[in-house]
């Protein structure tokens, strides 16, 4: 579900703050996945909201197959997030996004996945892995591009660190006329006065493995709107 900026206000249907009103549902797949399933519409609460798709690639041995790019075109996606490298626990990042051919005719952004463990380093410093992140992105050669996005399962240990990354991040891009956005997990938006509220101009909140992991088959990682609508509580403030 892409968000707009987040603020910290609570969810009333008809007055909503933009990022908390439903825009797209991202159906994320396993990591072994080629093309991440695609985006399908969803309205919270009734509140509806237009919607475009998405798909998120997330395989950094190769670009998309011709045929990839043919299944989104036919499902009519309009963006695609693409995983361009990770961030280690270590602070060291994964080789970069080989064998980029293009996406079609699409917008694409970037994404940095970056584990929790890399941000409780001594040495981390933000400023210096914003530059850093920026710098590799860029020379990824994904053709023209608008908006980069972090993903980060952050914790209250690793707030403040992340977050001074993000707002190092941001700035920069800023300064270059491109926005920052962030994956927001479900938890981060119940218990968002103890992780806090991202300083980014957009964010995803991530809904998958919506159902009890102890529950077998390929069911267990649906994500249709019936599951997430029941889980309208983890959402209320």
């Amino acid at each position: 579900m892409e968000t707009q900026r987040l603020p910290a206000a609570g969810l009333s249907c008809g007055a909503r703050p933009a990022w908390q009103r439903a825009e797209a549902f991202c159906i994320m797949a396993p990591m072994r996945s080629l093309l991440l399933t695609a985006a399908v519409t969803l309205a919270l609460a009734a509140c509806a909201a237009p919607a475009h798709r998405a798909m998120y690639y997330w395989k950094t041995a190769q670009g998309p197959s011709a045929e990839e790019i043919a299944v989104a075109d036919s499902l009519g996606v309009q963006r695609l997030y693409v995983r361009v490298f990770d961030v280690e626990a270590d602070g060291t990042a994964t080789p970069p996004l080989a064998g980029w051919a293009g996406s079609g005719n699409r917008e694409i952004v970037p994404v940095v996945y970056v584990v929790n463990g890399a941000l409780l380093q001594s040495t981390f410093r933000p400023a210096d892995a914003a530059s850093s992140l920026l710098a590799k992105v860029s020379a990824a050669a994904l053709g023209p591009w608008k908006e980069m996005q972090v993903d980060c399962d952050w914790t209250q240990g690793s707030r403040a660190a992340y977050f001074a990354l993000l707002a190092a991040l941001r700035d920069k891009l800023h300064a270059q006329g491109r926005r920052l956005s962030a994956t927001i997990r479900l938890h981060q938006v119940k218990y968002r006065a103890d992780t806090g509220v991202p300083p980014v101009d957009r964010g995803m909140l991530m809904a998958y493995n919506l159902l009890p992991p102890d529950q077998a088959g390929p069911s267990r990682k649906a994500h249709g709107p019936g599951q997430l609508r029941d889980r309208g509580t983890l959402l209320a403030v």
